[in-house]
């Protein structure tokens, strides 16, 4: 992951703004073991994005 302070300031505000959810400590909180992930559209610079679906604590 590329960090974004901006974006992760943005991200901290309930929706519709933002997602209400801290990025800075979901990768340690996010259950990678047993989540989905496939690859999905590339990004605006060409890159290779994923998209995992899993447990975050005890919410899906």
């Amino acid at each position: 992951m590329v960090w974004d302070e901006p974006k992760r300031q943005r991200n901290l505000r309930p929706p519709p703004e933002g997602h209400g959810l801290d990025f800075a400590d979901a990768q340690a909180r996010f259950k990678w073991e047993t989540a989905l992930v496939s690859e999905t559209y590339a990004s605006k610079t060409g890159g290779r994005r994923f998209k995992a679906i899993g447990f975050l604590d005890s919410q899906l």
